[in-house]
């Protein structure tokens, strides 16, 4: 569209827009048009995002976004289940959470939904699936409430796993991971039941996610590297964990337990964060003596015994 066109157009009938300090933020289509090109300056001034659900449901079957646009909003066209054809001409725009989400005519032979190396959603019905080698973030519940998925498998291309991807997937059984490459939010894997072993340990690539059981004394199984933040929080029947040999790091709020009596922490213990054991006004540290652990709960003035 070129801009002599751009100028003799009303937007106001187009587009509910505001202005912001270095351009025009797009917040709603108006219009009814199926195929969509996003211009490049209103009033003047450049367009520089589209804002959350800015076309969120509507019926278009193409869109073409200009290199002005620095951002698209979350949501921006949630639902557009007509969307086949999608243009965006900055190589670095930025796509927030959800911002393609059931966009169901996007999506490639294999069900995934990916726009600039995002994986927005799967809608295949696949019980093992691969995420593709050029995917660099799966988005929000990319996975949300699928029911046939037992295994995927995560490349390590992808650099950051958003929250609530897998959320709800009941019959997860198995996420092929390497979390030195890529970032999993812990609430990317909630109501994932079958993710736990038979003692109702969830652990992934040696991480220590949580603890879905109902014993009042846990022992984290060997092989495991770090326990993640809330790992064992808001469980109020623990009363005493061990920690094996191996595990270096616990992350903040793991043990965010009113009733935490007693830990028991090995030597192979570097890391524990400040509020690793948030509110736990009950808690004993049984500890190695010169330890770093012992040195931790002096720091700290948790009180401690050593082994």
């Amino acid at each position: 569209m070129s801009k002599e066109l751009e100028k003799s157009i009303d937007w106001k009938k187009i587009y509910e827009y505001t202005e912001a300090n270095t351009g025009i933020i797009l917040n709603k289509y108006k219009k009814k048009d199926t195929e969509v090109i996003v211009p490049c300056e209103i009033d003047g001034k450049p367009v520089i995002a589209i804002d959350r659900e800015a076309f969120k449901k509507k019926k278009i079957t193409s869109i073409q976004i200009p290199e002005t646009v620095r951002l698209i909003g979350v949501d921006a066209f949630l639902c557009c289940e007509e969307l086949e054809t999608l243009e965006i001409m900055n190589p670095n725009v930025e796509i927030k959470r959800g911002a393609f989400y059931d966009c169901k005519k996007l999506a490639d032979e294999n069900g995934f939904i990916i726009v600039d190396h995002i994986l927005f959603r799967y809608i295949g019905t696949e019980e093992e699936v691969t995420v593709p080698d050029d995917v660099r973030v799966i988005s929000s519940a990319a996975f949300e409430m699928n029911k046939t998925l037992k295994t995927i498998t995560i490349p390590e291309s992808v650099e950051k796993i958003e929250i609530n991807a897998f959320y709800g997937c009941r019959k997860l059984e198995k996420i092929d991971i390497s979390l030195a490459h890529t970032h999993l939010d812990i609430s990317a894997i909630d109501h994932c039941k079958k993710l736990a072993d038979k003692d109702k340990h969830v652990i992934i690539d040696h991480v220590y996610f949580s603890y879905l059981g109902d014993k009042s004394h846990i022992v984290v199984p060997s092989g495991v590297t770090s326990i993640e933040k809330y790992a064992f929080s808001w469980n109020s029947g623990i009363t005493s964990i061990e920690i094996p040999e191996g595990v270096t790091t616990l992350n903040s709020t793991a043990f965010y337990l009113n009733n935490l009596e007693k830990v028991v922490l090995p030597t192979s213990i570097t890391t524990i964060h400040p509020y690793a054991f948030l509110d736990c006004p009950k808690l004993m540290l049984y500890v190695h003596e010169g330890s770093y652990s012992e040195t931790f709960a002096k720091e700290k003035n948790i009180p401690y015994t050593t082994l």
